[in-house]
């Protein structure tokens, strides 16, 4: 996972990233703002729930379950 933020005066590139593994929870990930500051994403709870208000069929499509 990959984020970053780019600022044109003066010209910068900030990078943040995280490696994903299977069947770890999501990390939390920075949304930067203006300045030096940012917040940090809750991914891994913000996914839970939307995936627990999608109707069982949309679940089902998006979740893979093992054989």
């Amino acid at each position: 996972m990959t984020s970053f933020e780019r600022r044109s005066d003066p010209l910068a590139v900030r990078i943040y990233h995280a490696a994903l593994h299977e069947g770890q929870p999501l990390p939390a990930a920075p949304l930067f703002l203006l300045g030096d500051a940012h917040v940090d994403l809750p991914l891994e709870a913000t996914y839970l729930e939307a995936l627990e208000g999608l109707g069982s069929g949309d679940r089902d499509a998006l979740v893979s379950r093992p054989d």
